[in-house]
């Protein structure tokens, strides 16, 4: 895996339409998923998407039980899709995304 490989996020409509695939919450579309929205078509590493997608996973968990929070891990690794499918990035970053959440 390249350390410093860089993608390009795609459109707004196009990672909209992959979020609300992955999950249609009305709560998810109306506040988590314009901070995701706002980095739409710039150039990010894999260390860059973790930072954009794990602390909102964090804020999310903030005194959940552990089921929630495993509930919570797998929605993040999913969201991974939304911002990219090179898949040498998307490994990349689940990694590294998994190393941030401590799962």
């Amino acid at each position: 895996m390249a350390e410093n490989k860089v993608v390009v996020l795609p459109n707004w409509g196009e990672m909209m339409s992959r979020l609300v695939e992955i999950n249609p919450s009305p709560t998810l579309v109306m506040r988590l998923y314009p901070e995701f929205l706002i980095h739409e078509g710039k150039e990010k590493t894999a260390q860059e998407i973790v930072m954009i997608i794990g602390p909102k996973i964090m804020m999310m968990a903030e005194g959940k039980g552990a089921e929630e929070y495993g509930r919570l891990f797998d929605l993040a690794n999913k969201f991974v899709g939304a911002f990219t499918t090179d898949e040498d990035m998307t490994a990349q970053v689940k990694h590294l995304l998994a190393l941030f959440l401590k799962k």
